[in-house]
């Protein structure tokens, strides 16, 4: 077992939960092949695919900083700044793997040391403003309507980012 020996056995419980919402366990997948029955294409590829599970991330700053950094750049530009911003302000996890950084570590972090990463300046102040707000938002994350009302008014975040951001906490 990897982690350290004294992580107590509320939290190891809190990251198998976490873990198994990030595998898709929790999702209730619908009967995709009589979703798509009036489609022939898709109607194929789900009777091929079977039951889809989707992904969701455990903390709601990982969700909008992944978001921020998705809106405004290529999918390859959005990961590779996602990569360098985890390997400059996260924590090593195992082998070349880092750990999304804390709200913390991001509040803490300037606006230049971000911009190394290929973040821009409208995205680091997002990220800063939402690692502020943490504690607020995640108190109302599995309220979407609140969560919404709380993510919109941060500066750098639209509906599509606040959109993005339910959609990867699993909502």
């Amino acid at each position: 077992m990897w982690g350290c020996p004294s992580t107590t056995p509320a939290e190891r419980e809190r990251a198998l939960h976490d873990a198994r919402g990030w595998v898709g366990w929790y999702d209730d997948p619908p009967d995709l092949v009589a979703l798509t029955a009036g489609h022939h294409r898709l109607h194929h590829a789900a009777r091929q695919l079977g039951a889809v599970r989707l992904s969701r991330l455990p903390r709601v700053h990982e969700a909008v900083g992944r978001a921020v950094l998705g809106q405004l750049v290529q999918g390859i530009e959005a990961r590779r700044s996602t990569a360098q911003l985890a390997a400059a302000i996260g924590w090593p996890a195992t082998g070349d793997l880092w750990c999304w950084p804390t709200p913390t570590q991001t509040a803490q972090t300037p606006a230049y040391a971000m911009r190394r990463c290929g973040i821009s300046l409208r995205c680091a102040i997002a990220l800063h403003a939402s690692a502020l707000d943490d504690t607020q938002l995640e108190r109302v994350r599995a309220d979407a309507v609140a969560l919404d009302r709380r993510l919109r008014p941060l500066p750098g975040v639209g509906v599509g980012t606040s959109a993005e951001t339910r959609l990867a906490l699993g909502g």
